[in-house]
C-alpha cells in the first residue's frame, strides 16, 4: 500500500507530507471507483448480451443487506414510452420527469478532415 507513511509509529508527518499521503490516498479511491464502473459496464454488457436485450436497466446493491426500497434511476431513450420489466413481467415504475435533450453531434472522419454532424435527439 504505497499510501501509508513510514516515518514511525510515533512520528508526526510535516504537512508536506501528510498532503502527499492525502493525494495519494485520492487518487486510489479515483481508481478503485473507475474500476468499479468499468466492471458494472461489463456485468450490465454481459446481461444484455445473455438476454439478447439491448435497452437494459440494471441496478446494482453493494449492500449487504437485500434492497428493498424504491430505486430512482435517470434513463435516457428515444421512446416517450418507458417500460419496466423483471424476468419478462412487468415492474411498476413512475417516471418523475420526462425532458427532450438535444442529441449533440458527432464526428465524421472524411478524406478533407473532420466534420461535424448534428445528431437528432
Amino acid at each position: 500500500f504505497c499510501a501509508h507513511a513510514h516515518n514511525g509509529i510515533e512520528a508526526t508527518n510535516a504537512d508536506p507530507v501528510n498532503q502527499n499521503i492525502k493525494q495519494r490516498l485520492i487518487s486510489v479511491e479515483r481508481s478503485v471507483l473507475s474500476l468499479i464502473n468499468l466492471l458494472k459496464k461489463k456485468i450490465s454488457h454481459a446481461i444484455s448480451l445473455q438476454s439478447g436485450q439491448r435497452n437494459i436497466l440494471v441496478v446494482f446493491n453493494s449492500d449487504i443487506s437485500p434492497l428493498d426500497s424504491v430505486v430512482q434511476a435517470v434513463v435516457f431513450t428515444k421512446d416517450k414510452q418507458v417500460s419496466l420489466r423483471r424476468g419478462g413481467k412487468p415492474v411498476a415504475c413512475t417516471v418523475l420527469e420526462q425532458r427532450r435533450l438535444d442529441g449533440g453531434q458527432q464526428v465524421i472522419v472524411t478524406a478533407q478532415g473532420e466534420k461535424l454532424e448534428t445528431v437528432e435527439g
